[in-house]
C-alpha cells in the first residue's frame, strides 16, 4: 500500500508537470547526453541548486529553452508558486 501510494504520487506529478507543457523524459542515462546541458559534465536542478548524482534520471525540459530544469518535486512546487520555466522565465 505504501508503494501504492508513492507511486500515484510520481504519476500525478508527471502529469501535472506534462500538463504545464514541460517534456518528460524517464529512465535518461546521464552518459547519453541530448545536448541540453550546455555542455556541463553534471545536472544542476535550477530550483534547489543541488547537484544530480543519480545515474539514471527523469529528465525535465522546458518546452521553450528546451534544457533541464530539475527535480520533479522542485518543479511542481515552482509551478504552483509561479507560471513560468525557472531557466528562461517563459
Amino acid at each position: 500500500a505504501k508503494y501504492d501510494t508513492l507511486r500515484n504520487g510520481v504519476i500525478n506529478m508527471i502529469s501535472y508537470i506534462k500538463s504545464r507543457g514541460f517534456e518528460i523524459i524517464e529512465d535518461y542515462s546521464l552518459d547519453d547526453p541530448l545536448g541540453c546541458f550546455d555542455g556541463e559534465d553534471t545536472l544542476i536542478c535550477s530550483i534547489c541548486l543541488e547537484e544530480i548524482t543519480n545515474s539514471k534520471v527523469t529528465l525535465i525540459l522546458c518546452p521553450h529553452c528546451k534544457k533541464y530544469v530539475g527535480h520533479m518535486l522542485c518543479l511542481v512546487e515552482w509551478l504552483q508558486n509561479k507560471n513560468s520555466c525557472p531557466l528562461c522565465r517563459a
